[in-house]
């Protein structure tokens, strides 16, 4: 029964997809904000429930676009190489632009319940975060 049940788990995975949402609020440094600059977190004076800092999401060599602007007040994008070094701050747009050398990026949100970022140039409609690696060990340590 153990088989059958780590059989369907695995079909399961197969045939879902990660979901085109990169920022997972469960993750997120909620009560705080990226200092423009500087790249680190700081903790807003008003309304700190609402804002949040994604964790670090890999930019792959690719342009992300997040609601963070456009639905949700964006302070910044806040851009990090290989080990997780600052390089810069992106102001005040809905886009980031890849440059050589970027590894990380981690985005301001406020009303992060509804942040939605996602590779390319045009914003997807929002989707729930969905990573299927993390899911299928959930499922096989609770099966």
């Amino acid at each position: 029964a153990k088989i059958d049940s780590l059989e369907n788990i695995l079909s399961d995975y197969i045939s879902r997809n990660n979901s085109s949402n990169l920022f997972n609020f469960r993750t997120a440094s909620v009560g705080y904000y990226i200092g423009s600059g500087s790249g680190k977190l700081y903790v807003p004076s008003y309304n700190k429930d609402k804002f949040a800092v994604s964790d670090y999401i890999a930019v792959n060599g690719q342009n992300i676009i997040s609601n963070a602007r456009t639905g949700s007040g964006c302070t910044s994008y806040s851009v990090y190489d290989k080990d997780y070094n600052f390089l810069r701050t992106q102001e005040n747009n809905a886009q980031y632009t890849y440059q050589e050398g970027d590894a990380y990026i981690r985005i301001c949100f406020t009303n992060y319940l509804l942040g939605q970022a996602n590779y390319g140039t045009e914003l997807q409609e929002y989707e729930s975060y969905f990573d299927s690696s993390i899911d299928i060990q959930k499922r096989i340590h609770t099966t």
